[in-house]
């Protein structure tokens, strides 16, 4: 079993499942599977060697 995560064609990944080594199933047309063992989650993004968590955008005084 490994971890791995779904990316679609802009680089984000839009999944992360648990699959069989070997198993006979392919990603969704447009996506990619990528290893994500010690990271990857959804809403993160793939650069092409590793994946960047987005920044939270910081805090307003202004809002509850």
């Amino acid at each position: 079993m490994s971890r791995k995560a779904i990316v679609d064609s802009k680089g984000l990944v839009v999944n992360v499942i648990v699959i069989e080594d070997g198993a006979n199933w392919s990603p969704p047309d447009g996506c990619v599977l990528v290893a994500a063992e010690t990271g990857g989650g959804v809403g993160d993004t793939w650069d092409g060697k590793q994946f960047v968590v987005p920044v939270e955008p910081p805090h307003q005084w202004w809002q509850a």
